[in-house]
């Protein structure tokens, strides 16, 4: 490796590489002695080159790594409600669901290793989603049954069936 202070800056108009994007035709770089064998510099000594910018490595500031705080602040909202403001058909917003999903997974990880899903919703996701929407609607609607275990459902329940199957918090 080098350091920095053994590089040096080539001017825009010793840079055979700045030929073309300052409009020289193709047609002219055939005989252009820059494009084909560099600045004149390049061939003489060392010492010859033309010094235009002298770095040392104790005049390089760097910059110090600052770590800030930063604070997210989530919104309470009415997601069910703002979801069937959509739509009142459960298989729209099902599908409504499953895209957005789809679309967070697609979003999530790192851009190389990133899988993207595309075309139409796989079952798995569309049953995702589904229990999704069931869970929003039972966490509305028996809020106090998710609230307590199981087995000591209260009186006042809005669930009718006394025997029920609980997982993924769904009733």
């Amino acid at each position: 490796m080098t350091e920095t202070s053994q590089w040096q800056h080539v001017a825009s108009e010793d840079n055979p590489a700045d030929l073309v994007s300052r409009g020289l035709e193709p047609s002219r770089l055939v005989n252009n002695e820059l494009w084909w064998h560099g600045p004149s510099f390049i061939q003489s000594a060392i010492g010859s080159t033309p010094v235009r910018l002298n770095l040392h490595s104790s005049d390089v500031e760097y910059l110090e790594q600052e770590t800030k705080t930063v604070m997210l602040v989530k919104e309470d909202s009415d997601f069910l409600g703002d979801i069937l403001g959509i739509s009142n058909c459960f298989d729209k917003i099902v599908r409504v669901l499953g895209f957005i999903f789809r679309f967070v997974s697609n979003c999530r990880g790192k851009k190389q290793q990133r899988v993207l899903h595309l075309g139409p919703l796989s079952t798995q996701e569309l049953s995702n989603a589904k229990r999704h929407v069931v869970r929003l609607v039972q966490e509305v609607e028996f809020k106090e049954d998710l609230d307590v275990k199981v087995s000591s459902f209260t009186g006042h329940s809005k669930c009718k069936a006394s025997n029920f199957k609980f997982s993924d918090r769904i009733l």
